[in-house]
């Protein structure tokens, strides 16, 4: 759609109505992100996808865009401004629950000790697991073992809940480090929704892989607590606070979280130290895939 093309008809339409307030609208994603996230905090909503979302701390360069990621204009005023990154996996849910059904007895409780029984870094094991044709990377179907970068034909049974959870979040954690302006301010806190949010150890995982304190939030519906935010952020304005910002509307009105897990400085600093050797893993699945096709 050319919205240059409404602007004479709504300036009309506003005039015909006069009071009227008409201001700029947004998607279910950049909602979301303005209903429960400030900037430098990242969203990563575990649901029957895993999608990623980060609000990119303004800075001197642009961030960095890749092929398999979606790079926003961020839905608030800012100067100079902001921008959301996001990363969407199709294999999410279905994924976590395939492993789980597979090798932890279909349960949720022999998957968290599966997990709580296997060290950062799984040994030196990694996996993916792709039941559907993934989107990052792009059109990669099946699973793929390794031990200590290199491929194997299977790994040990007490080792897929870890590799499942490291191999969908060090997905993320690698392409963050790529998209992040180098002279950015650090991130500062991670909100995870969806179905698996409620998992405490999963909670801690995320919170050991990416280093970020993990918070939930009271709303199930973050993109209609956005979307009626902007709504009267924009009334707020008119009638108001003309200076104000979307920012100062949000302590007084905004969604509160609440803080569920801390990140261990020592588990981080391992994950910190595997994403390369990732890199290397995924690498390979990519082009042997091609290969194979």
């Amino acid at each position: 759609m050319n919205v240059s093309l409404l602007v004479p008809w709504l300036r009309s339409w506003s005039n015909v109505r006069p009071g009227c307030i008409v201001a700029p609208w947004t998607g279910d994603n950049p909602a979301s992100v303005a209903g429960i996230a400030t900037t430098g905090d990242a969203i990563l909503s575990l649901g029957t996808s895993t999608t990623f979302l980060l609000s990119i701390p303004p800075a001197d360069t642009p961030p960095k865009r890749l092929t398999t990621s979606h790079l926003l204009t961020h839905p608030t005023q800012t100067n100079p401004p902001a921008h959301i990154a996001m990363l969407c996996y199709k294999n999410g849910a279905l994924a976590r629950e395939e492993v789980r059904d597979k090798y932890a007895s279909k349960s949720w409780d022999e998957f968290n000790k599966q997990i709580e029984s296997t060290p950062a870094g799984n040994d030196g094991y990694v996996a993916f697991y792709f039941p559907l044709l993934e989107i990052i990377p792009p059109n990669i179907q099946g699973n793929f073992f390794f031990k200590d970068t290199k491929p194997v034909d299977s790994m040990p049974v007490s080792h897929h809940a870890r590799a499942i959870l490291e191999s969908q979040f060090l997905s993320i954690k690698r392409r963050i480090k790529v998209i992040m302006p180098s002279n950015a301010p650090p991130l500062k806190r991670l909100i995870i929704t969806g179905g698996t949010s409620a998992n405490k150890v999963i909670r801690q995982f995320a919170a050991d892989v990416f280093g970020m304190d993990v918070y939930t939030a009271e709303t199930k519906e973050s993109a209609g607590v956005g979307g009626a935010l902007l709504a009267q952020f924009a009334w707020w304005r008119v009638n108001k606070n003309p200076e104000g910002t979307f920012e100062e509307l949000k302590e007084q009105e905004g969604e509160k979280l609440v803080l569920v897990a801390k990140p261990r400085e020592e588990v981080n600093a391992v994950y910190e130290r595997l994403v390369d050797g990732y890199g290397v893993c995924e690498d390979w699945v990519v082009e042997n895939y091609k290969k194979a096709e």
